[in-house]
């Protein structure tokens, strides 16, 4: 339950740029169509290395990495409220803490998946059967998908309303709590004792 709802914040947090960040850059640095959409680059790049990522996961484990993940993604989400006028300086903050929040991201992606595969794995091995003939691999990561786009869902009506009612900083303030709050679940992923013993 707990991975799911992390799933279900980290794209909630994606929505809520993919609405707020090309007003943001409009308004404050007076880009246009294209800087509107060429700032979703430092979010994306970082998905490149999910690979890699996955490497630390199958190394540390998925509860080391996620947890580690969220708990660095909310300062970062937090810091984007300093950035606040028009100069290459704040631009270039901007750009650092978007690629940070790329990086936290993507880099707990593969947990993720890990996670739901082992928790299908450990429902089976305890009650075969249980999850059909053909297992529920799909049913699993299709309750992923689900999350996903509930996020994307109510992602921006958050955004949108808290930055129209509040500001900028308020709204980017939320988000880094709300992440940080969800980084507790994430100390509950990763194998029990008990699920331990039956995949020996």
């Amino acid at each position: 339950c707990g991975m799911y709802k992390a799933r279900y914040f980290w794209h909630e947090e994606l929505a809520n740029h993919t609405k707020t960040l090309p007003i943001f850059v409009e308004t404050t640095f007076g880009w246009n169509a294209l800087g509107m959409g060429l700032i979703f680059l430092p979010m994306a790049v970082p998905a490149f290395f999910e690979p890699l990522f996955g490497s630390f996961t199958d190394r540390f484990g998925a509860r080391f990495v996620a947890f580690g993940c969220f708990v660095s993604l909310s300062p970062s989400l937090i810091c984007l409220r300093f950035v606040q006028t028009k100069s290459n300086e704040q631009i270039a903050l901007l750009v650092s803490l978007l690629f940070l929040v790329g990086i936290f991201i993507h880099a707990c992606a593969p947990a993720m998946y890990v996670e739901t595969q082992r928790a299908l794995t450990a429902m089976e091995l305890r009650d075969p059967g249980i999850l059909g003939t053909k297992g529920a691999v799909a049913q699993g990561f299709g309750l992923q998908s689900m999350c996903q786009f509930a996020g994307v869902f109510f992602g921006p009506l958050w955004g949108g309303f808290v930055e129209y009612r509040f500001g900028w900083g308020a709204m980017t303030g939320t988000l880094g709590v709300l992440v940080a709050l969800t980084a507790l679940p994430m100390l509950w992923l990763g194998e029990n004792e008990e699920e331990r013993a039956l995949m020996s």
